[in-house]
């Protein structure tokens, strides 16, 4: 199996995904360690990506402390 279709297979596996749209907000949650699942167009706005994690009650809680 290529890595290209192994990522987009783990991706589809993860049901709980949250869709970050601010690359901000999205460097801040690497920074703390989270993944980046996949980055696809920003379906708001299709010049920019949006971010794609697995939904965690740790993420939530990062993501509480960034946005204050």
């Amino acid at each position: 199996m290529s890595e290209g279709a192994n990522k987009q297979m783990k991706a589809n596996e993860i049901k709980n995904i949250k869709i970050i749209y601010s690359k901000r907000v999205a460097l801040e949650l690497r920074k703390k360690g989270f993944k980046i699942i996949k980055t696809v167009p920003n379906k708001y706005k299709p010049q920019f990506d949006a971010y794609i994690f697995e939904s965690t009650q740790e993420l939530q809680e990062a993501l509480d402390v960034i946005l204050g």
